[in-house]
């Protein structure tokens, strides 16, 4: 186990090309796994209440709402933006 420091995830996110490096840092901002950031679908992205619904999940008790850090909405809202 091993938490990344700030400067540690800095140099990370610094060493990863888009669009990987918004993948990276939806998984710090939220938790998620890689998967299930992979798996994302705009119906499922909830920007206005502030969270995301994760259907389809490892396991049934990973079915949830993950709410949102402001990066993690910024991130999102250009994805959305970018690609609609």
């Amino acid at each position: 186990f091993y938490v990344l420091s700030c400067d540690d995830e800095r140099i990370y996110l610094m060493a990863c090309p888009q669009p990987l490096q918004d993948v990276a840092n939806l998984i710090i901002q939220t938790g998620m796994r890689p998967k299930e950031v992979y798996n994302l679908k705009r119906d499922n992205v909830l920007l206005e209440k502030g969270f995301l619904k994760i259907e389809n999940g490892k396991t049934k008790s990973s079915n949830r709402k993950v709410w949102l850090s402001d990066k993690a909405i910024k991130i999102l809202s250009y994805r959305l933006e970018k690609f609609s």
